[in-house]
């Protein structure tokens, strides 16, 4: 039997592609939106002579369901961006081993540089995957932050990107705004964080397979016409 060398370049923009896959995400934002349509349906049925304090406890109830619902779709994304960030600073640690002294360029080697790649979200000077893991830190990490955020978002970045996105200390709905922002404004449309994070990580992958077939480290393949 004839064997062959592996392309390590390869091996590893094969790893990237495969962490790309969304199908799993898509999975569990299926439930995750009905849940949200539940709540907004027990908001649905209140009536305009129910009593007023049983409709503010209802209102109250539920919109802070639907936050922490929003919450748990942020924080799956961010585990979606963490492996995709993980294996593309895999293969730089991989050719900077092998030539450290022509870095690669698609994007940096740190974690914050590789979330910056691609376009802005509105007025924003931050990509989707930037907000959504902004958002997802500030729905396990907010109630911890002391002290007014204005202070503190030259500290804490996290703290500045929400508040860049309209967030703001001691808001109820400050999951819905980034939802908003994100283009996600009935909620329930947790897909749509999927499609944010699927497309940056295809287009990173797209991007780095250019960039190390035009610098011969990988054959590409021809196409089928």
């Amino acid at each position: 039997m004839a064997w062959t060398q592996t392309n390590p370049y390869a091996v590893y923009l094969g790893w990237i592609r495969s962490t790309t896959d969304p199908r799993w995400l898509t999975r569990c934002f299926a439930p995750i939106g009905d849940a949200i349509k539940d709540s907004d349906r027990e908001i649905d049925h209140l009536r305009p002579d129910d009593d007023e304090a049983y409709v503010e406890a209802v209102v109250d109830e539920e919109t802070e369901v639907l936050e922490q619902l929003l919450g748990t779709a942020f924080v799956l994304c961010q585990t979606y961006i963490t492996g995709v960030v993980a294996r593309i600073v895999g293969l730089h640690q991989l050719h900077d081993h092998r030539d450290s002294s022509t870095p690669l360029t698609t994007t940096g080697r740190t974690k914050p540089e590789i979330w910056a790649f691609g376009g802005k979200v509105g007025k924003t000077p931050y990509t989707g995957p930037e907000i959504i893991n902004a958002f997802a830190n500030y729905s396990k990490h907010g109630e911890e932050w002391q002290g007014a955020w204005e202070k503190l978002a030259g500290k804490n970045h996290t703290v500045q990107i929400v508040s860049v996105c309209g967030a703001r200390r001691g808001s109820t709905g400050n999951l819905r705004t980034g939802a908003k922002l994100l283009g996600n404004r009935r909620f329930s449309d947790t897909l749509r964080f999927a499609t944010i994070v699927s497309d940056w990580a295809k287009r990173l992958a797209s991007s780095y397979q250019t960039e190390l077939a035009g610098r011969g480290l990988i054959k590409t393949r021809p196409r089928v016409s």
